[in-house]
């Protein structure tokens, strides 16, 4: 356990949680979760204000913010299906209680959040304090829950704490946006948004991680692609000249072939510039624009995939050596 006077109190678990093993994916999803009898004004308003703060940051296309009910612990939120969203700001009213413990959560809060936080592919969540004068030992059960869920192989949670303002609350959850999607780690974006708040936060999280949406991650694996495409190209032309027709039936196809795998190298380089360029700034607009980068790569990959079904039929005929 680990924390400073600035820094939020880090509490980490020798469990792993599976789910973080997956790449991240484009565009980034955030949900706006709450209690049904939550009567919180200002808490309503900060779907728009994400939406406001992604439009300012020129991310629009890259990130979806939407806000959901959570109908029941006995049920997955309604509505949501098997949609994925990689952050969830959670405000329940109050957190029910163990019988004969007022500061337990009960086994079927810990068993159907962490559920529906795997089910959702959520990377990290925040829980944010109670809107209104919570049951007596609500703030303890919170802080259980976290733990508990994160000694399960849970996501990473940001337990926000009582005596922040309305507003310093709303603030937190944008400043907190804005510093992920910079790629920030969790721990950088907590502390930055926190902004020397106190009471401080708290992060429970598996160990040995930066947490985060973790974009780097799926922008490496995206160069890696576009390297081993580059390759596979360069291949596809030295098999395509070993196949050279001598006579002018089959040359049409392989001349069109030949221009397709130039034009798929031109894009290709086209397509590595863009990336090279995002990962050098590492802004929040760059994700939207890899979105469309990965897009363009998927489309070079199955015209390569097309045309190398093309020259397997021309190697066969040639093989053959068919009139």
């Amino acid at each position: 356990m680990t924390g400073t006077a600035t820094e939020p109190l880090v509490v980490e678990s020798p469990t792993a949680c599976p789910g973080l093993t997956r790449l991240p994916r484009l565009p980034i999803r955030v949900l706006v979760l709450t209690s049904p009898e939550l009567v919180d004004p200002a808490r309503r308003s900060l779907t728009d204000r994400l939406a406001r703060r992604t439009d300012e940051l020129g991310v629009a296309d890259g990130v979806a913010v939407n806000a959901e009910v959570f109908a029941s612990w006995k049920l997955a939120p309604g509505g949501l299906g098997r949609k994925r969203f990689d952050i969830v700001l959670f405000r329940p009213e109050s957190i029910p209680w163990a019988e004969g413990s007022s500061t337990e959560p009960t086994a079927e809060v810990v068993e159907v959040l962490g559920r529906v936080l795997g089910e959702l592919e959520t990377r990290f969540w925040v829980l944010d304090p109670a809107p209104t004068e919570a049951p007596e030992g609500d703030d303890a059960r919170r802080l259980k829950l976290c733990r508990e869920l994160v000694d399960r192989g849970a996501p990473p949670v940001v337990r926000l704490p009582l005596g922040w303002e309305p507003e310093e609350l709303l603030g937190f959850h944008e400043d907190l946006l804005e510093w992920v999607l910079h790629d920030a780690s969790l721990l950088k974006a907590v502390t930055r948004a926190a902004g020397g708040r106190r009471p401080v936060p708290a992060i429970f999280q598996p160990a040995g991680g930066r947490f985060g949406l973790d974009l780097g991650r799926l922008l490496e694996d995206h160069r890696k692609q576009i390297a081993e495409e580059s390759s596979s190209i360069r291949i596809f032309q030295r098999e395509l000249e070993a196949v050279r027709p001598s006579d002018d039936g089959r040359q049409e196809l392989w001349e069109r072939l030949e221009a397709d795998a130039g034009q798929r190298l031109e894009s290709l380089e086209r397509v590595r510039e863009q990336a090279a360029e995002i990962n050098r700034d590492r802004d929040p607009a760059g994700w939207s624009r890899l979105s469309a980068n990965i897009d363009e790569l998927r489309g070079i990959q199955q015209r390569a995939r097309h045309d190398r079904d093309q020259l397997l039929a021309l190697r066969l005929v040639v093989d053959r050596g068919d009139p």
